[in-house]
């Protein structure tokens, strides 16, 4: 046997050498023939190989405080869709080269998330690298003292997925954002990346202390990119000793907005005097015409295109940041709307968005279809019909 264990040695089969000894006894007591224990002593080498690979790749990425999608408190957090969460870790965005970008206040869960969906990845063979942002600046910054840039882009070239989180934290440093948009640009429709941000992406240009740049990089990255919004409590204050009335209130208003999720929009109708919720499909359909029909009267950005339409439906109608820029997005690249970057009176930079003329020939053919579904739903539900 000790002949046998230094040739297994030799042959670098430790994971056979582990179980041998089992594996022999199991043979003789059940009789198994040459093939099927040959089966059992090679599934074994297999399994200890590929077990040692995913604790070589997981080092690699260098996670920070990592957990699997297990360990994630769905109940805690309504907000957060485990279907899409679990789709996301069987890693098909990945093998499509499309992009995700969680976006929510901090501590709600979102580096958990994206490193657990990370380490999936992991398990699937693809090689992964988890950065945040800081992480990414500080090692262009050194490698671009040094000469190095070369080898920094292929680090972030190289791996299957690269997750670059924090985004929003804090000012960065000047020229960041020339490094972002480098590994951006360079990965686009090439390799899929993960980002998080606790900041809306309107306020990027501020953050990079590059407005262009930010334009940019939110350009190509959401082109192929999965929003996910994710509202509600931190898990980081949820076990605070102190509760302070100030404190009550602020936490019912989380609880309030983590059952909205970034398809899903509360609608209070005082009359019957209880919330329905629209559906992913319906919130996805709306938002064209609604947006179309905003811009029709005069340019405007982000915020107040959000602040628009809590204000035209009463405050029933509630937008994310997650749900408004994908939308606008789309509907630039398909010409319908343009876009500008503006000084402010405050003299900060804004995107400003304004319809297009194919954009009012749209505008008119969605009036015309929506009313007709109106119209055909009034005489059903006994409304007077509006004329088209």
């Amino acid at each position: 046997m000790n002949a046998l264990q230094t040739t297994l040695k030799q042959l670098r089969l430790s994971g056979l050498i582990q179980t041998l000894d089992v594996r022999l006894q199991e043979a003789a007591a059940n009789r198994l023939s040459h093939a099927e224990f040959l089966e059992l002593i090679w599934q074994d080498e297999l399994n200890v190989r590929q077990q040692r690979q995913i604790e070589r790749h997981t080092k690699a990425a260098d996670f920070r405080s990592l957990k699997p999608l297990d360990d994630f408190d769905w109940s805690f957090n309504p907000s957060v869709h485990k279907k899409e969460i679990y789709d996301l870790a069987t890693c098909r965005f990945i093998r499509e080269a499309k992009d995700v970008l969680f976006l929510g206040p901090p501590g709600v869960g979102k580096t958990h998330l994206a490193q657990a969906i990370g380490y999936e990845a992991i398990r699937q063979n693809f090689h992964v690298l988890y950065r945040s942002i800081f992480d990414l600046v500080r090692d262009f910054m050194k490698d671009e003292a040094f000469n190095q840039m070369d080898k920094t882009v292929r680090k972030y070239l190289k791996p299957d997925l690269v997750i670059i989180d924090d985004m929003g934290l804090k000012q960065l440093p000047k020229h960041s954002g020339e490094y972002l948009l480098e590994v951006i640009m360079r990965r686009y429709e090439n390799r899929s990346t993960i980002m998080t941000s606790n900041r809306p992406l309107e306020e990027w240009g501020k953050l990079l202390c590059d407005v262009p740049t930010a334009g940019a990089i939110i350009d190509r990255f959401l082109h192929h990119a999965q929003v996910i919004a994710i509202t509600g409590k931190s898990y980081r204050v949820k076990e605070a000793p102190v509760v302070t009335q100030e404190n009550k209130k602020s936490r019912k208003s989380n609880e309030l907005a983590s059952n909205t999720s970034v398809f899903e929009v509360d609608i209070h109708f005082s009359s019957m005097y209880k919330t329905v919720m629209l559906t992913k499909d319906l919130v996805a359909a709306s938002s064209k015409p609604l947006l179309l029909s905003i811009l029709a009267g005069g340019e405007s950005y982000g915020y107040e295109i959000i602040q628009k339409v809590r204000e035209l439906s009463g405050g029933q109608i509630e937008w994310s940041d997650g749900m408004l820029y994908p939308v606008l997005h789309r509907l630039e690249r398909d010409g319908l709307i343009d876009s500008e970057w503006k000084e402010a009176d405050t003299g900060r930079e804004r995107k400003y968005y304004f319809i297009s003329s194919d954009g009012r020939k749209a505008l008119k053919t969605e009036r015309q279809q929506w009313l007709a579904v109106h119209n055909t739903l009034s005489k059903l539900w006994k409304i007077k019909p509006v004329s088209i």
